[in-house]
């Protein structure tokens, strides 16, 4: 709130006036924060009376004229930009979101099928390759009766990772029923892709939940992921460049 001439904190007229009391454009685009924030997980947050609303909500309904779909969120990777500009609700997520790129099956000789297969190479990993059908391999493999090879838990968790177009990778995996977290099976274990794609870039065990921090839904691209110990670390060089507000 602002102050009046009495010196009292003045009331704002709506909720949209207390959001643009509290945002503050820098001068590289972003509009930076300096309202209350959510004590659990900092998301700026607009007060107006008894009224609460997330900023970014705000920002987005300023900006588009409309009300957002879904959770909205910044795309432009400054954690607790309000630019409206930079907001994004769930069906622009989903519009936005990178597509993999397939490539098209192509007449692959069949000696060339042969050949991966008496390397010991798995069904997948001759489909990505060769660029053929996961039905040819299959039929090839069966009528040269060849035994599907036994691949490690590092194999199997490359072997269903597809790299896509920014770095990210997308599970093509099982997956838990309830909310679509990547699975890896591997013998009778069952671990999650995300902690064991982190474990593969960090070389140790994460520490509480794992999450890709890159905006893209269950990517599990090794680099993209992080625990709790990281995601506080960050949070904390945000607090300590933009200050915590209360």
């Amino acid at each position: 709130m602002t102050a009046s001439r009495t010196g009292r904190p003045r009331a704002h007229a709506s909720i949209e006036d207390a959001f643009r009391a509290h945002a503050i454009p820098t001068e590289d685009g972003h509009v930076q924060w300096t309202g209350a924030t959510n004590s659990t997980s900092r998301t700026p947050t607009a007060l107006h009376g008894p009224h609460r609303e997330s900023a970014y909500k705000v920002a987005f309904r300023l900006e588009h004229g409309r009300e957002p779909v879904g959770m909205v969120k910044p795309t432009c990777g400054m954690r607790g930009c309000v630019a409206g500009a930079h907001m994004e609700d769930g069906p622009m997520r989903a519009a936005n979101r990178p597509q993999p790129s397939r490539p098209a099956h192509r007449a692959v000789p069949r000696a060339e099928i042969i050949a991966l297969l008496g390397e010991g190479h798995s069904d997948r990993y001759i489909v990505r390759t060769l660029g053929t059908s996961q039905q040819r391999v299959r039929r090839i493999r069966t009528e040269l009766e060849l035994p599907r090879p036994v691949l490690t838990v590092e194999q199997k968790w490359a072997s269903q990772a597809e790299q896509l177009d920014g770095g990210h990778m997308r599970w093509t995996g099982p997956t838990s029923s309830r909310y679509g977290t990547p699975i890896l099976c591997h013998g009778n274990a069952r671990l999650q892709a995300a902690a064991f794609a982190f474990r593969l870039r960090h070389g140790r065990d994460p520490v509480g939940y794992v999450k890709a921090g890159c905006g893209m839904p269950h990517c599990v691209a090794p680099a993209h992921v992080e625990d709790r110990p990281m995601r506080e670390s960050l949070r904390t060089q945000f607090d300590l460049i933009f200050g915590v507000a209360g």
